[in-house]
């Protein structure tokens, strides 16, 4: 699956830049998409509308390596976001956190377990305080694992049921994955908006094409 991104040239007259990543991913873009900060980048680049693109380069990185970690915690715990707009009825037992409600998306586990995640800007340490005070069935994540990660203190915090039997499980997974804070290692494809849609014609039904 090809993700892209666009942005802004810099100079008024110039063309918008594509950005496209190449990534492995178990399920189609339509399921990652329901994660509620994913914005301006997509599987099929006519889906981004023009007022997402970025106006900078390093943003549109930015929100590609969200993407990358998003679609790696996903296929690596079969956590499903879903794309709802007020609190889903199950997940409303679950115990939140009364430090912070910043970022919160709700989850569900295979088996349809409710999961609520929240992803703050910071406070850490106040926060696995509160889930050692108050007894939370709930963990935070290592920095460049969260999703979210919109700062330089960002993280994620997982809160489940106590009953959920998978809580355990994903938690070992989730603290297995590999941080993702910039794109070394990454082939990060760059051309003009109309040298994309150009390449495309001429790739045609190609393997590897990149679909437009």
């Amino acid at each position: 699956m090809y993700i892209y991104c666009v942005y802004k040239s810099s100079s008024h007259f110039g063309s918008p830049r594509v950005l496209a990543l190449k990534i492995h991913a178990l399920q189609p873009f339509s399921l990652y998409d329901r994660y509620s900060f994913i914005w301006g980048a997509n599987s099929k680049i006519q889906k981004i509308p023009k007022h997402q693109w970025f106006d900078k380069r390093e943003v549109a990185v930015s929100m590609l390596l969200r993407v990358v970690r998003l679609i790696q915690l996903v296929d690596a715990t079969g956590l499903e976001p879903l794309a709802a707009v007020e609190v889903p009825v199950k997940h409303n037992k679950i115990r939140k956190l009364e430090t912070t409600a910043d970022h919160m998306t709700w989850w569900q586990t295979k088996t349809g377990s409710p999961v609520v995640f929240v992803e703050p800007n910071h406070g850490r340490s106040e926060i696995e305080a509160e889930i050692q005070t108050r007894g939370l069935a709930a963990f935070t994540i290592k920095k460049g694992v969260g999703i979210y990660e919109g700062c330089t203190d960002g993280l994620s915090v997982v809160i489940g049921n106590h009953n959920c039997p998978e809580l355990m499980e994903i938690r070992q997974k989730i603290g297995a994955l590999k941080p993702i804070e910039t794109q070394e290692g990454m082939v990060v494809q760059e051309m003009p908006f109309i040298d994309a849609l150009c390449k495309t014609k001429q790739m045609g039904v190609a393997k590897d094409a990149i679909h437009i």
